[in-house]
């Protein structure tokens, strides 16, 4: 019994261990196009990523129906769960450490922003460069965010490679699930 679990368990790892790679490609200028692929096993297994249509209402329902209702809220609450000791802290280290899990190959982002305000969008650039650092750390990925100061616009082409091993965002993960301060705050959230 031993043996086979331990045969089990070094299968497990042996394909965790072998690497997950997205390619992706996006332009938006009033409408979006966009092309996706992921590939495991070297390229042996892959599939396109398709968006999904929005589904259509049943027909019949109107508002104020029994369908539209919302049931009562009872359970889990996010507010008491990141507003744990420790909670939020933990939660920004998690986010970073998997930011920095996917592992970028190549890839560019430029982004046309403009807001309805000069300064406003003034302000979006500034916020942009002080987060960049913290996000993506030292990597050189080409994101280049470029002000339209004449107006509300948005605007985006983007392509990008990544590769991902899911052994590396299963141990981050599960370090922040098991961590003291997640574990306070699921207690705190469903008490």
């Amino acid at each position: 019994m031993s043996m086979a679990l331990l045969v089990f368990l070094l299968m497990l790892i042996g394909l965790l261990s072998i690497p997950v790679d997205l390619k992706a490609s996006s332009v938006f200028d009033g409408a979006h196009r966009f092309n996706g692929r992921v590939e495991w096993l070297w390229g042996l297994v892959g599939f396109e990523l398709k968006r999904k249509r929005e589904a259509a209402k049943a027909p019949g329902t109107k508002p104020g129906s029994v369908r539209d209702k919302k049931p009562e809220r009872r359970g889990f609450s996010p507010l008491k769960f990141f507003s744990a000791p420790g909670m939020v802290p933990k939660l920004w280290h998690f986010v970073v450490r998997l930011l920095r899990a996917i592992h970028l190959r190549k890839g560019f982002l430029r982004l046309r922003l403009g807001l309805e305000s000069p300064g406003e969008t003034g302000q979006v650039l500034g916020l942009w460069h002080s987060l960049r650092w913290p996000l993506l750390g030292p990597r050189d990925v080409p994101i280049e965010l470029v002000p339209a100061f004449d107006g509300p616009h948005l605007s985006w082409i983007g392509h990008g490679e990544a590769r991902i091993y899911p052994a590396e965002v299963l141990g981050v993960t599960l370090a922040f699930l098991l961590s003291p301060s997640v574990a306070r705050g699921a207690y705190a959230a469903w008490t």
